[in-house]
């Protein structure tokens, strides 16, 4: 069955219209990190807000990520498809450390908009 034959209300296509903007999201993350390469401190605040916005969205997509745990991954691991499901909650759980640090970058006492240029591309090429 593919998703064209789901009702558009149905948990799966919910499951995938999130994960798109959730993506979305992180694509503009790293957009936002490659344009901090390439700016000055003063145009770096609008890029660092942003992506500070971006950052507690993407923190709350957490009920996403639970219902992909709870409810999908098991149901792969039913059907014979349970290496890539332990395989994807480990990512979560890598990711989970990530995207809450993103959250501090900008705004940590100490931390410096150049140790905030280093640190967001790589984290948002990764959690992309």
């Amino acid at each position: 069955m593919n998703t064209k034959q789901l009702k558009e209300n149905h948990v799966i296509n919910t499951m995938i219209r999130e994960h798109e903007h959730i993506l979305d999201m992180l694509e503009e993350l790293e957009k936002i990190s490659i344009n901090l390469s390439d700016c000055d401190q003063s145009s770096a605040m609008k890029f660092m807000d942003r992506a500070n916005e971006l950052s507690i969205k993407i923190i709350g997509a957490e009920p996403h990520h639970k219902r992909e745990e709870e409810v999908l991954f098991p149901a792969m691991a039913e059907n014979g498809y349970s290496g890539p499901a332990e395989c994807m909650k480990m990512e979560h759980e890598m990711m989970r450390k990530m995207k809450n640090s993103l959250i501090i970058l900008p705004y940590s006492t100490g931390l410096c908009y150049p140790t905030f240029r280093l640190n967001c591309p790589r984290t948002a090429v990764y959690l992309y």
